[in-house]
């Protein structure tokens, strides 16, 4: 089973290639778009579909859109046969073989798994006839295209008219990275229809995956004392044929059971524990193949460990819980991703590859008791090295580098529209501040106080919005926080004073005398007719479109 990171790529020797399981492990443990085939018991047995081939002969990992099974099976044409001959050189080595096999290993430990829980909604509907996945979210040339779909011109008109729409709204990085004009100048001077020309635009690499930051919640179970006299089945241990259990805890939402076990052998007594699926069936390990424990405490680690791998609860509270406004439900962590771009970036923040920008927010109350999405922080480390790296080699250039500011608020309007958000708010440059002790203070102003409120105003103008000043809650002297089974709250000491599954039960434990203070942020209202609007149009990817 694959275990850290390092681990995950494997470098080739005598050649400038390796072997990658990043995107399938990001897709299991992070629940990423799964680039290959779906896995299934069987191909779960052949690791080499899930391995990417990578080019390491620049200053960062490129995928090059091959497998290993491709270059075995001789369907690599991209790859040179000089190449391939080294790749499979490789392969037969001993390293090789037994980092397959951990990648082999990870795959049918994944088949194991029968479902997840807790798994938190998608961020907006999958939408597969959209060009970049994401709907609501439109390619200003790919509409222009439809448009003039039954223009005719010759192949360097139509070139010639693609090129002046710069002048009309397009913009150059919409060109660069989504239009094929290599491959189309390859019919000059014949006449071609504008539907033609669509399938000349490519967006394989700029397709976009937006996922929350989730994990596995160490604690999986809730255990509770058996009620005497309870009418539960007794189960029979494999171990012992005149044992006898009698159920002490159980799991209410899976069924898991921990029972004591006694039987007589001899002159002697014993006891012991046991943990028991909803089945019946005894829980037991490669260390305990009995299954019998010492302890209950045992008996339910153990119990943990088979639902962990089985039924795993996932958690969405992400990893940067502590840099945020307390109080707010539904607190995420958003990665916006790109998954099939061929270059490969990593920031600190993150394990994921190619985040274009993360966003961490929550649903609260604004003062006039309306339903608001705030944005507790907006960031993207890779718009950040690609300006302060200046050799441009070791950071790959990404889409969106210019306008990310813009792709953000407008993907955040439609989340916000899609949970029928009266208005989508974000703190203030000064909250930003204090939250970091002043680090980065003129980036932080200039970035919450004048680009998102300048932005936001260019979207909305169409629509008659424009940013303006809302107040929101705060609590002042109590804590409402995030935890695995739903909420804390606590005093202003950090004393539990209860827990609750939802936000509602959570509010019932606020202390009397509990203050709140009024924040004032930056943001934009959502009335009905607007929040439909914005559904029903969408946005351009790039810009506002071509006028």
């Amino acid at each position: 089973m694959i275990q850290k990171d390092d681990e995950l790529d494997l470098l080739f020797e005598d050649c400038n290639l390796g072997v990658s399981a990043r995107r399938i492990y990001e897709h299991i443990h992070f629940r990423q778009v799964n680039p290959f085939e779906s896995i299934t018991l069987i191909s779960a047995g052949a690791p080499e579909k899930y391995v990417d081939i990578i080019d390491i002969s620049g200053a960062n990992l490129i995928l090059t859109n091959v497998t290993l099974s491709d270059v075995i099976n001789g369907k690599a044409s991209c790859i040179s046969d000089s190449q391939s001959a080294k790749i499979l050189k490789n392969v037969k080595n001993q390293s090789t073989h037994q980092w397959l096999n951990k990648v082999k290993r990870y795959l049918q430990k994944h088949m194991e798994q029968k479902f997840v829980r807790n798994l938190p909604k998608s961020f907006l509907p999958y939408d597969n006839f959209s060009s970049l996945s994401v709907k609501g979210l439109n390619c200003a040339l790919h509409t222009w295209l439809k448009e003039h779909s039954k223009d005719k011109a010759t192949v360097e008109q139509w070139l010639h008219r693609i090129k002046n729409l710069s002048q009309k709204g397009l913009r150059a990085e919409e060109l660069k990275f989504n239009f094929d004009e290599d491959k189309l100048t390859q019919r000059f001077g014949e006449i071609v229809k504008g539907e033609d020309l669509i399938k000349y635009l490519t967006y394989d690499h700029l397709k976009l995956s937006i996922v929350p930051m989730i994990k596995k919640t160490g604690h999986q179970l809730t255990f509770e004392k058996v009620p005497v006299n309870i009418g539960l089945k007794k189960f029979k241990p494999k171990f012992k044929s005149n044992a006898v259990t009698q159920p002490q805890w159980r799991d209410l939402a899976l069924g898991y059971r921990i029972d004591v076990v006694n039987w007589n052998d001899l002159l002697s007594e014993y006891s012991g524990w046991v943990a028991f699926t909803y089945r019946g069936e005894p829980i037991v390990s490669y260390k305990n193949p009995t299954g019998l424990c010492d302890s209950y405490k045992d008996a339910m680690l153990l119990a943990n460990a088979h639902a962990y791998n089985k039924f795993p609860r996932l958690n969405s509270n992400g990893l940067w819980l502590d840099y945020r406004i307390t109080g707010g439900a539904q607190y995420r962590e958003w990665l916006f991703t790109l998954p099939y771009f061929a270059s490969s970036y990593f920031s600190d923040h993150y394990a994921h590859r190619n985040i274009i920008f993360h966003i961490r927010c929550d649903i609260r109350e604004s003062v006039d008791g309306k339903r608001v999405v705030l944005i507790q922080e907006v960031q993207s480390d890779w718009a950040q090295e690609s300006r302060r790296n200046l050799n441009a080699e070791e950071i790959p250039r990404p889409p969106w580098l210019n306008e990310w500011h813009s792709l953000a608020l407008k993907l955040m309007l439609l989340h916000a529209s899609q949970l029928g958000a009266d208005a989508l708010v974000w703190t203030q440059g000064k909250t930003q501040i204090d939250r970091y002790g002043g680090l980065g203070k003129n980036g932080l102003i200039k970035l919450y106080d004048h680009t998102l409120p300048d932005e936001i105003t260019k979207i909305l103008k169409p629509y008659g919005h424009t940013c303006e000043t809302i107040e929101v809650y705060r609590p002042l002297n109590y804590f409402i926080d995030p935890i695995d089974i739903g909420y804390k709250v606590s005093d202003e000491n950090g004393n539990c004073l209860g827990t609750a599954k939802t936000w509602d039960e959570a509010n019932n434990y606020i202390p009397d005398g509990a203050e709140n203070n009024v924040e004032q942020v930056h943001g934009v209202k959502l009335d009905e007719s607007l929040r439909q609007r914005l559904l029903k149009d969408g946005f351009y990817a790039w810009g506002t479109g071509i006028k």
